[in-house]
């Protein structure tokens, strides 16, 4: 008979000293396949006694008094004089000492609660079982009597019928069997397949395999003749099998690998036209900046060339537009002012003018009055300040929020100065499209100035036509508050994490502090403008043929020099086109503002 060991009847108790080897105090007591015995009941605790509490009854209101408010006029209203705020000249710290412990505490002794001595057993009775339960009796149907049988007319015959006539198939004769034998199988192998598994029921995530590598060097060919191959000549007497030449595609070099040559050979067209006639530019200048919003220009025509544009006889708001070419970069601007320079042999004219962005200033469209009402995003507002007119903002890189209704109010502001309110009110500018109307509104700085941002483009010394600069030495400001104005503004202290957040940068209040992110913005502009910052104007020539573009506004450029490089961002670009032994000569000054620290 098979036992289980788990239901032996050994209860172990604890070993209460050294018992001998050969005499273990195993109490048996019941033998192996008996019945056990009845489980011991719970011992109940009797209750000592129980106290009862007397609750004596809520009393009636017997009498309510009435109170008499009486309210005093006012007699005299006395006028105060309020002084304007000064100047603060001393500031004083006070020192707030810490609280003083506490001694002498006063302890509250708690009672320890009372043993239950004895409980009383609460008897549930059981259901009384169903007794005299009445079976009801059901009786059999009735049977079915009278039945009347339902009449169901049968199909109408077919009448007048016609019988197809089915023409017997000709027999075939002469019919040639054909036998086709299939190839001998020889070799043959069984294939054998692996029992089916039934996939986990669960998400697992499956391994993609890695792309096939481009095989190919380049996507594009590039034309004949523009072939990145650098022939150089040199004095060694080299294997022609084995010519080293770099062969790269030219789409894919790096913008800031600029080449270092002792010698660099540019060549540069300019071209002016306005309604189709061709001019002849004596001298040009083109300028934009980041306090402004759209380009500005001079050029230098001869009294024929000026003839042509006749802007005595044009009236405000039909100004000639006079198209720019510079090396496939197109301007258009508008022929807004003149001046005349008369000599003994020549006499010249100089016109002056904006980018067709202008009309958007005051000097073309008027002001307008509206209130938001509604919760709109900066950006709309932005967009809707450009209707009905053509003009459209193209690009957005600045930082976005929402800005609750009746906070935001255009008092007689132009399209252009509403955007340009937004824009700088999170430290971004306004930048105009040379020839297109559009606006871009972009980051004055895209990181923090003392984030030391990767530059685009790094210019090596033998491209830098001079450099000059002017230091401009500020305290540092490690934070600064950003306040909002009407109900629905918020306000916010941003610094410079790893400080102490001081000293503070002069407040910053707008109307459109409505969020947590136009408060970082506009923060992080104010404290990169402070501190030690040097405003470096470089002269570098304009060549794509060596990978030197024309600069763009709040771009971060590199330059080397004497073995070092510095770093800052452009906000001003300026192009000049002069004439150098009748051949155009075409540079472009950049003004950079280069953050030197504390």
């Amino acid at each position: 008979m098979a036992i289980d060991v788990s239901k032996l009847p050994i209860s172990f108790v604890t070993r209460t000293g050294k018992q001998a080897s050969n005499k273990l105090p195993l109490p048996f007591t019941r033998r192996v396949g008996d019945a056990p015995g009845p489980k011991p009941q719970p011992k109940w605790v009797k209750i000592s006694g129980c106290a009862s509490v007397a609750t004596a009854p809520t009393l009636d209101v017997t009498t309510c008094l009435d109170q008499h408010n009486r309210v005093v006029p006012v007699a005299t209203c006395l006028s105060a004089n309020h002084t304007p705020m000064l100047d603060v000249v001393r500031c004083m710290m006070f020192t707030v000492a810490g609280l003083p412990s506490l001694t002498a505490c006063t302890q509250a002794a708690t009672t320890p609660t009372y043993r239950l001595a004895t409980c009383l057993p609460v008897t549930l009775n059981a259901y009384p079982r169903m007794g005299n339960c009445a079976i009801p009796t059901v009786g059999t149907a009735p049977p079915l009597a009278n039945c009347a049988s339902a009449m169901q007319p049968g199909n109408p015959l077919l009448q007048g019928c016609k019988t197809p006539r089915i023409t017997i198939a000709p027999p075939l004769v002469n019919c040639h069997r054909q036998h086709g034998w299939g190839l001998p199988l020889a070799h043959c192998h069984s294939l054998r397949y692996q029992r089916a598994v039934r996939p986990p029921c669960e998400y697992y995530p499956i391994p993609l395999p890695p792309p096939p590598p481009d095989v190919s060097p380049c996507r594009v060919r590039p034309p004949s003749h523009r072939l990145p191959l650098p022939f150089t000549r040199r004095r060694v007497n080299r294997d022609p099998s084995r010519l080293p030449l770099p062969l790269r595609c030219w789409h894919d070099s790096d913008t800031t690998d600029l080449p270092t040559l002792p010698g660099y050979i540019m060549h540069n067209k300019i071209s002016a036209e306005f309604n189709g006639q061709t001019l002849q530019i004596l001298a040009l200048t083109l300028k934009a900046d980041t306090d402004g919003y759209c380009w500005q220009g001079d050029l230098t025509l001869a009294p024929a060339d000026f003839a042509k544009l006749q802007m005595d006889t044009r009236q405000a708001g039909d100004e000639a537009v006079i198209t720019l070419r510079i090396n496939h970069q197109r301007w258009d601007i508008l022929a807004e002012d003149y001046r005349d320079t008369r000599r003994f042999i020549g006499h010249s004219y100089t016109i002056t003018g904006r980018s067709i962005t202008a009309k958007l200033g005051a000097d073309y469209t008027q002001g307008r009055h509206i209130k938001y009402e509604q919760s709109r995003y900066a950006r709309q507002i932005a967009d809707e300040q450009l209707q009905p007119t053509p003009y459209t903002i193209a690009g957005w890189d600045a930082v976005d929020w929402l800005v609750p209704g009746d906070n935001y109010t255009v008092s007689g502001q132009t399209p252009i100065a509403v955007v340009m309110d937004i824009a700088q009110a999170i430290g971004a500018f306004v930048e105009s499209h040379p020839y297109e109307p559009q606006l871009f509104v972009r980051p004055v700085w895209v990181k923090a100035a003392w984030e030391k941002p990767t530059p685009a483009l790094t210019i090596p010394s033998n491209l830098i036509l001079s450099v000059s600069g002017q230091r401009r030495i500020s305290e540092r400001c490690n934070g600064v508050r950003v306040v909002g104005k009407g109900s629905t503004a918020k306000g916010a202290l941003v610094w410079r994490e790893g400080t102490d957040q001081t000293p503070e940068a002069a407040l910053r209040e707008h109307a459109l502090y409505t969020d947590e992110t136009a408060h970082r913005a506009a923060g992080i502009h104010a404290l990169s403008e402070t501190g030690t910052h040097k405003i470096e104007t470089v002269t570098l020539p304009w060549a794509e043929k060596y990978q030197l573009p024309l600069a763009s506004l709040g771009a971060v450029w590199a330059f080397t020099e004497n073995g070092s490089t510095w770093q800052g961002v452009i906000k001003g670009i300026q192009v000049e086109v002069t004439l150098d032994n009748n051949a155009p000569v075409v540079t472009q000054t950049l003004t950079i503002d280069r953050y030197m620290g504390d």
